[in-house]
Parts: C-alpha cells; sequence; structure tokens
C-alpha cells in the first residue's frame, strides 16, 4: 500500500461559505467577485448566490484556523490549503422588493413637489434659475425656529387686544359722535325715524298752546306774531300761508294743532339761532315772546354750553351744539313739509347753502337739484336753481368723518 504524503500550502486555495441554520437549494448558483480597488487580501473577495425564490450574501470571518484538504490521487498526495470564510445570509427576494417599494414610498411622501421640482433645477437647471433656487433658500424663513415665540406672540398680543372695545361700544361712540337726534333705522316714515318726543319732551310738547295761534283770525301776520321768533321770516309766513290754504282747501275750520305745534318749534330754533350769541335765559325769553319756560329751558339745557367769560359763568352755544341745533331745525323741517328747500332754507337763517346740504346729509336726507315735479309742486318757475333735501326709506347715513374740524 502507497504511503500518503501531507504537506501545507501557504496560499489559499479555495473558498468556505458557512450557511448558518439554513440548507443550500440544489438550484442556488454561487459566484466569487474580485474586488480589483481593496488592498487587503481578506475583503478582495466575496461571494453571491441566487436561486429561483432566494438570494444569498455572504460577509466575510475573520478567521486563519479554517483550511481546505486537496488530494491528488496520482501522487497520492495531500495538501491542506488556508482558504478564507464567508458567512451567507439568505433574503427572499419578495421580501426584499417589498421593503425597496416600502422605503420608496415613504421617501415620496417625505419629499415634495416642491423639494423635488427644486432639487431638479439645481442638478440640471440653467445657471439664472439655479440662482434663484440658491436665492430662493437663503432667503427663506425656517418657521421651526419661530415656533418656540409662538406662545409669547399669542400672549402679548392678547394683553396688547384686551382693553380694545367691542362693537357695541364703538357703535355707541358713533352714536354719541353724531349730531342728529335719536334714530329708529328701521322707520318706514319720517315720524318713526325721528320721533318728535325725542327732540320735544312730550310735558314740552303738550305744554305749546297751539288754540291761541289757531284762534287768530286777524290774517297771517297776526299768526305769525304769535310764534317765537324775533326776526322776519319768509319760511315761517310761506308755511302758515300754506296751512291756511290746507284749512280751506279740507273745509276744517281749524289748523292741525300738531303742524302748528311744529312750526312753532321751528319758530323757537330760528330764535334762538339768530340770538346764538348772547344767551341770558331772561332776556331771550323776552325776545323770543315769553315761550313756555319748561320748553326754552329744555332746548338751552340741550344745546348750550357753560363757559367762563370775563369770569363769569355764561351759557354759550359751541360750534358741536350750534351743528346740532341746525340738525334738529332740519328733522322739524322734513316733518313738517316732508321736505326742505335748502337753498331758499339757507337764506333764511344766513348760511352757506353748503353747510345746510351738509347737515341735511347726515340727518339721512336725499339732496339733490329739485326736479321739474318738484318745482311745479312749488310753483315756482321751472328755471329755478334750488337745492331740495328729501328723505328716503329705509335711511342710510353717511360715515362719520373723523378729520379736523373745517374753519367757517
Amino acid at each position: 500500500m502507497p504511503s500518503l504524503k501531507a504537506s501545507k500550502l501557504n496560499h489559499a486555495k479555495g473558498f468556505l461559505a458557512v450557511f448558518k441554520g439554513t440548507d443550500k437549494p440544489n438550484d442556488a448558483v454561487f459566484s466569487v467577485y474580485k474586488n480589483k480597488k481593496s488592498s487587503s487580501n481578506d475583503n478582495a473577495y466575496t461571494i453571491h448566490g441566487e436561486s429561483e425564490d432566494i438570494e444569498y450574501t455572504a460577509s466575510p470571518v475573520d478567521s486563519n484556523e479554517n483550511h481546505i484538504a486537496i488530494f491528488d490521487p496520482e501522487s497520492n498526495k495531500l495538501e491542506f490549503a488556508p482558504t478564507s470564510t464567508f458567512l451567507v445570509h439568505p433574503v427572499i427576494k419578495k421580501r426584499k422588493i417589498a421593503g425597496l417599494r416600502k422605503q420608496t414610498q415613504e421617501k415620496d411622501q417625505t419629499t415634495s413637489y416642491y423639494e423635488q421640482r427644486t432639487a431638479l433645477g439645481a442638478a440640471f437647471g440653467t445657471k439664472k434659475a439655479q440662482k434663484a433656487i440658491s436665492d430662493a433658500q437663503r432667503n427663506a424663513i425656517d418657521a421651526s425656529a419661530n415656533s418656540v415665540l409662538e406662545e409669547s406672540i399669542v400672549s402679548a398680543v392678547n394683553q396688547a387686544t384686551e382693553n380694545l372695545p367691542d362693537r357695541s361700544s364703538i357703535q355707541e361712540d358713533i352714536a354719541q359722535d353724531r349730531i342728529i337726534p335719536p334714530i329708529n333705522l328701521d322707520g318706514t316714515n319720517i315720524d318713526e325715524v325721528y320721533s318728535t318726543y325725542d327732540i320735544i319732551p312730550e310735558n314740552c310738547w303738550k305744554s305749546i298752546q297751539a288754540n291761541i295761534i289757531i284762534a287768530e283770525t286777524n290774517g297771517i301776520a297776526a299768526r305769525l306774531a304769535l310764534l317765537p321768533c324775533n326776526v322776519p321770516s319768509q319760511y315761517l309766513s310761506s308755511r302758515l300761508e300754506r296751512l291756511a290754504e290746507q284749512e280751506l282747501i279740507n273745509q276744517k275750520h281749524q289748523l292741525d294743532q300738531d303742524k302748528v305745534r311744529l312750526l312753532y318749534c321751528i319758530a323757537l330754533f330760528i330764535g334762538l339761532y339768530h340770538s346764538r350769541y348772547s344767551i341770558n335765559p331772561k332776556s331771550l325769553s323776552n325776545k323770543l315772546k315769553n315761550p313756555p319756560m319748561h320748553l326754552l329751558s329744555h332746548i338751552l339745557d340741550t344745546y348750550t354750553t357753560d363757559k367762563l367769560v370775563n369770569g363769569k359763568n355764561r351759557q354759550v352755544i359751541d360750534p358741536r351744539n350750534e351743528d346740532r341745533l341746525l340738525a334738529a331745525l332740519i328733522v322739524l323741517c322734513l316733518k313738517l313739509d316732508g321736505f326742505l328747500d335748502v337753498t331758499n332754507f339757507a337764506k333764511q337763517i344766513m348760511l352757506p347753502t353748503s353747510r345746510i346740504s351738509s347737515i341735511a346729509k347726515q340727518v339721512g336726507a336725499n339732496v339733490a337739484p329739485a326736479t321739474k315735479t318738484q318745482l311745479e309742486a312749488l310753483e315756482m318757475p321751472l328755471d329755478s336753481r334750488i337745492t331740495i333735501a328729501e328723505m328716503s326709506f329705509p335711511v342710510k347715513l353717511p360715515a362719520i368723518s373723523r378729520g379736523r374740524r373745517m374753519n367757517r
């Protein structure tokens, strides 16, 4: 029997693959690959295998104890060569594809269209587009950096706005800023929009002795002398004539008491306006032919204010109260006739037409040149150029201007 010769080689002659916990399928094919760039002999090779359902990857094991025995039957020689050992890891192909698919979906969900578009522009865009992208990225504000300030900002805003007025208080302030009497914007006629008792209280209204004026039969001049006005007024004369004509047309034997009371209050307001620079209750009462004292007291309390003049406390009508007085006067005129001849009325009280027009608009009246129909109703020449103020419903008040008051 020939003797067996054994020897040990110093260089590797093969590779040892260890399948931990699994068996190698018969249809699996393995290949050895060499990494040309690797400087280490241990990592210079790798093993990759693949079957129909499983893919194998290998990782090297640091060990120099494994050898491969190579037997040559012709020479009856046995050689032991050191070998590189690899631990083989099986991966099911379906699971790998599913994992890759999931990673792709998660990446697509976390990447917005803008980010994808920006990345594409940065990679393949023109220099101008790349500059625009870099400028946008440089100037972008990181909202997450300001998140820590959110609570302090909200707290500061709440603290700064806690004393702001609500809607109801704002509306009350606006109502106080207006010069007009109390108004009902839901009214459908002048008497519903402006109540007479909001201008003249009921007890003062009933104290006006309209029956004395009605009982006067010595003509318009005698009735005019009973009105509380110390200046000639074509407006008051024309209204007395119109009431007398209506008395005849309607075959009434007396004038309408409410109309007479309205005309009486209009005369009182006109008389007070012409005496606005020198107000002494006693002398004023004599000038205005002694109207009911509590009626005159109410008007003075409403439209005058106390002011120190030459060391003495005097009642005066300041500019704002003057506008309030004119606004109430215009409302009474509208209640009497349903309209107001702004042009001639302004002449009667010696004021510019523009000022009366402005106050009439604040009352809620529409101010416009008189139409042909209105001129015919007033029995005026059709070529007359006058301005008419007339109410329309529902009433729409103009916005309040909070600018500087104009000098008069």
